[in-house]
């Protein structure tokens, strides 16, 4: 995308966003339904923020530090070969999290960025797609995320990358705004 399509993206979704965190904050959660998470994912996060304006950075930075007060989970997905250059403060915030998932790089010095400690015996070694580790301050574990994709080409009727994923949602959806 251009960065003035982009902008303008990120300026409705954030839009949207900060509204549902200002209608989560009146209600009185005593009195109501436990809300639903959100999980805004921001993925290739090192492109968005060059080519969004700061004011927009900095709406985003604003929702991510209210995040644990609405029940919104934040994922941001960056190369893991430019984590350690990046440096706004988004991303500084994420690396004081110490909580994510980390997927695909056994190089101990990059995920040693975040928190990660690499096992001796997977040091230098690829993983595969989708394998990785989910981590908190309290520990990490080796998880499989998501099965690559050629297992699903044995059934065709299932979509089997994130497009497919998407033009699913969208047939099966009734809603005219999608």
């Amino acid at each position: 995308l251009g960065q003035a399509k982009t902008d303008k993206t990120l300026d409705n979704l954030l839009t949207v966003l900060e509204q549902e965190a200002e209608n989560r904050l009146d209600i009185d959660l005593e009195d109501s339904r436990p809300l639903a998470r959100i999980l805004l994912m921001l993925d290739d996060f090192h492109l968005l923020s060059t080519r969004t304006s700061p004011e927009s950075m900095a709406r985003l930075e604003e929702l991510a530090r209210r995040s644990g007060d609405i029940r919104m989970t934040i994922m941001l997905t960056v190369p893991s070969t430019i984590l350690s250059t990046l440096a706004g403060p988004l991303i500084r915030q994420a690396k004081s999290w110490r909580t994510g998932i980390w997927l695909q790089s056994t190089d101990g010095l990059e995920s040693n960025i975040v928190g990660v400690k690499m096992p001796v015996d997977l040091k230098g070694k690829k993983l595969p797609p989708g394998r990785g580790f989910l981590y908190d301050p309290g520990g990490q574990d080796l998880m499989q995320l998501a099965s690559p994709e050629v297992a699903w080409k044995a059934q065709p009727e299932m979509p089997c990358s994130f497009d497919d994923w998407v033009e699913h949602i969208l047939e099966k959806s009734n809603d005219p705004h999608l």
